[in-house]
């Protein structure tokens, strides 16, 4: 993330400060993995958080299908 400083009388754009660096392994959708707090002092980021006991999720199609069937309907 870098900034930049901005004359407003003259349009004149300084050089590009680093701000910090994204990590590596950010949850970017789209590009928007982060916000601005509304005063502009902070940014939100969504980063992934490593979970070894989480399980894979299972997606059952038809569900509601499988459910009368059962139900006899």
């Amino acid at each position: 993330m870098l900034a930049v400083s901005v004359d407003p009388a003259t349009g004149e754009v300084g050089r590009p400060v680093e701000l910090f660096r994204k990590p590596r392994y950010s949850l970017d959708w789209a590009g928007l993995s982060y916000d601005v707090s509304a005063n502009g002092d902070r940014f939100l980021m969504a980063l992934p958080v490593p979970r070894p006991e989480a399980q894979p999720v299972a997606v059952v199609l038809n569900w509601f299908e499988e459910l009368k069937a059962k139900m006899g309907r």
